[in-house]
């Protein structure tokens, strides 16, 4: 009965070490050292690729995120982009403005308006909507070493978007799931202060 008993002890002063450990761990958080909210400007001069599905890519030569941060730290910060220089099959294709919630916690979200891809001389059109696209993984965030702490590198190497296909667009109208979308972008935030992300 006594080694029950002990055993039982032992068992309980784990679960209660286990419980404590989760409760004890901390989301990442975005922090701006300024006095006040800052805007927040996210570029890319490299290629963001988003793929709907096999066979439909589309790519972006550059795009430009305009939102804010806080003052002090945040688990999340929203942007508005534009997408220019953009392509499907050697074709042009417009993207229209996009929202999105970025979270520390390496997520990001599309929010508030559909995302709408068109190539007109295919007669193609991709929609990329906000009530099936939240907490994409992922989002790996690694402090620019050369900005003395005013600038965040941002690997997107997002996986699991859903789209929908009208028209010719080299795939099967409808919906599609599993799409990937891989860019690399530099986040500033204009003032006097520092961003991280730890």
């Amino acid at each position: 009965m006594r080694r029950i008993t002990t055993a039982m002890s032992a068992l309980v002063g784990l679960l209660a070490l286990s419980v404590a450990f989760v409760g004890s761990a901390q989301a990442h958080t975005f922090e701006w050292s300024g006095a006040n909210a800052a805007l927040l400007l996210v570029l890319a001069d490299g290629p963001q690729t988003f793929t709907a599905a096999p066979g439909l890519v589309v790519i972006c030569k550059h795009v430009r995120l305009d939102g804010t941060v806080k003052q002090g730290a945040q688990l999340n910060a929203t942007a508005r982009g534009t997408y220019t220089g953009c392509e499907a099959a050697g074709l042009k294709a417009v993207v229209s403005e996009a929202e999105y919630e970025f979270s520390a916690d390496e997520t990001v979200s599309v929010i508030n308006k559909t995302i709408a891809i068109t190539v007109a001389a295919l007669g193609c059109e991709v929609t990329v909507g906000p009530s099936n696209n939240k907490e994409l993984k992922k989002v790996r965030y690694l402090e620019d070493p050369k900005s003395g702490g005013t600038r965040i590198l941002a690997h997107v190497e997002v996986a699991g978007i859903n789209s929908t296909t009208k028209g010719t667009c080299g795939v099967e109208e409808g919906a599609h799931a599993g799409g990937t979308y891989f860019g690399l972008v530099l986040a500033f935030a204009h003032g006097t202060g520092t961003l991280k992300w730890s």
